[in-house]
Parts: C-alpha cells; structure tokens; sequence
C-alpha cells in the first residue's frame, strides 16, 4: 500500500488531499476489510459520514466484481480523496466474455438518463437471472450517486468512478 500523501493528524479534514493505491487477491474477507477500510480512511480525510459510505459501497461491488470475474484472481484498487476530488480506480485482468459483457453494461449505464429508474429495470432483469445478479454497476450508480467509466488494454480491465 501508499501511504498517503498528507498526514491525517492534520487539522482541517476538508482541505487535505489523499490516496492509496492497494494490490489484493479479493476474497469476501478481505471484500469486507477493504470496505470498512475505505470508510474510515475516506472519512478521516473528508469529514464526510455519507461520502464515506457511497465509497464504502462503491469499494464492495467493484471487488466483489473482481472476485467474480479475475482471470488471475488479483486486482489493484486505488483511491484519491480531496478538496473536489473523489475517484476510485479498480484494474484486474478478465477473459473476453466478461469484457465483452462489461462494455454493454458501460453503455447500457450511458444512455440510461434516471439512475432509480435504471436500478429499478436491472432488479427487475435480476429476478431472472441464474447466475449472478448483475445490479453491481447500477447499484454504484444508483445508491452512490458514483459515475462509471471503463478503461481496456488486452484483458486489462480498470473501472473508474468518480464523485
């Protein structure tokens, strides 16, 4: 792991600006440790107790997606936090199927307009599914207000969420 960029004894939580960058192989115990992670750290450097959550959210169902569909089981999660700026990077590796299914996720999220109305459509497909629930992306979306971008290079994939 990074350290972070500024030293969080630091008065004025608001004005600091800090990041990690974490390499795991994602299990739902580390899933778990991850998530609680990213809310006491985004916390302590935004003073923002909803913030925090959404990125605490936004951690789980990208990890968990990484956990699902990992070719080489690892992924990289990193995040920077600030003044103005809130993003989260997770890369892992993926076979061509998931990637394939990913970008028509991507763009299913792009040309929807009403995140609730989205979400709602995705729980309905969801009842029936046989594998998987397929509401990660939409939940980001959804319930933390998150936006959504890919990024591919050969199997490479990294999803990009910003606030």
């Amino acid at each position: 792991m990074v350290p972070p960029s500024q030293d969080m004894s630091t008065s004025g939580a608001a004005q600091r600006s800090s990041g990690f960058e974490l390499s795991i192989r994602p299990s739902v115990a580390i899933i778990a440790m991850t998530r609680e992670f990213v809310f006491t750290f985004a916390n302590r450097i935004l003073g923002d107790v909803d913030m925090s959550s959404r990125l605490a959210v936004t951690v789980h169902e990208l990890l968990e997606n990484c956990l699902k569909y990992s070719t080489d089981g690892e992924a990289t999660l990193s995040v920077e936090l600030g003044a103005g700026k809130v993003s989260m990077k997770v890369r892992n590796r993926a076979g061509e199927d998931q990637i394939t299914a990913l970008r028509e996720a991507l763009a299913e999220l792009a040309e929807a307009t009403n995140p609730s109305a989205f979400y709602t459509m995705a729980l309905m497909r969801a009842a029936k599914r046989k594998e998987g629930s397929g509401l990660g992306l939409a939940r980001i979306w959804a319930e933390a207000g998150m936006v959504l971008r890919g990024e591919f290079d050969g199997d490479v994939v990294a999803l990009v969420v910003e606030a």
